[in-house]
């Protein structure tokens, strides 16, 4: 069974993506806490332990899915956001070369600013904050690998793998019987963090390279998307409440409007769902 090593793995996508890859890999992990079942303690902007572990595991796939994604901390906190977005990409890449391993590189659709809504993997990146820049930066260096995959998803949402992806917030708020406000004027094709890993798997078994870009049928702004899924689980869908991006908390300039075309996912037979089949995915 080959190995493949998941950086990240307590996070959102790396808890998906282990359980997906169970059985098919013998999975490994590097995230911040060790927890006994395969998962070393790694800091991924120290090359010399990330280059430890390799030694000890020297696998066959790794996923890098490790990050600093909170972009508003991204924009206050430039030299963190450096540190683990560029030189923690560049030390686990760095290392899959030393070892000969299949790398993949998830990126973010905040590459795009969002100017002309549609987007391929060919589209000239544009991106207009600083997490944005960092995953191009770090795009590039990984496609300079014969032996790489950038993934380029969505808005990522789940129940169950963390609390702060958008999904996971307006949800415990509406359980609690508070008020969620959601932005109406950022529009995104969103994925489900398990559809992502499941499509991930099936890119890997097929040994495909380049950019895939990753999303869902549905292009929904964040309002339109948590009342939906509010009204899909029978929620209070009246405590969702509607707010422009100029009245919002958020630093970072965000791209208004970014919907992934995904024929070349398409292309590998991967298929894309809507956002009622993803919620039907969902165990509340």
């Amino acid at each position: 069974m080959k190995k493949l090593l998941i950086c990240g793995i307590n996070g959102q996508l790396g808890s998906s993506m282990r359980r997906v890859f169970s059985g098919s890999f013998e999975v490994y992990g590097l995230d911040k806490v060790a927890d006994g079942n395969n998962v070393f303690a790694c800091d991924i902007t120290d090359r010399e332990k990330v280059f430890s572990i390799f030694e000890k595991i020297k696998p066959d796939v790794v996923i890098n899915a490790a990050a600093l994604v909170n972009a508003d901390l991204c924009e206050t906190e430039k030299e963190l956001a450096y540190k683990i977005n560029y030189e923690g990409n560049n030390n686990l890449l760095t290392a899959s070369k030393s070892f000969g391993s299949y790398f993949v590189f998830i990126s973010s659709y905040y590459v795009f600013d969002g100017s002309r809504v549609e987007y391929s993997e060919d589209d000239i990146p544009t991106p207009i904050n600083y997490y944005g820049i960092l995953k191009w930066v770090a795009e590039n260096e990984v496609l300079n690998y014969e032996k790489s995959m950038v993934v380029r998803p969505c808005k990522i949402f789940s129940i169950g793998y963390d609390e702060r992806n958008f999904i996971a917030r307006v949800y415990n708020s509406l359980k609690k019987g508070e008020e969620f406000f959601a932005v109406s004027d950022q529009y995104n094709n969103p994925v489900l963090a398990d559809f992502i890993s499941e499509s991930i798997k099936e890119l890997i078994k097929q040994k495909a390279m380049g950019i895939f870009n990753i999303g869902g049928k549905d292009f929904v702004n964040n309002y339109e998307f948590a009342k939906l899924f509010a009204e899909y689980f029978n929620l209070d869908s009246s405590l969702i409440k509607s707010v422009s991006t100029d009245k919002s908390s958020q630093k970072a300039p965000r791209p208004m409007k970014v919907k992934l075309l995904l024929s070349k996912m398409e292309s590998k037979g991967v298929r894309a769902y809507t956002l009622d089949e993803m919620f039907k995915m969902i165990k509340l």
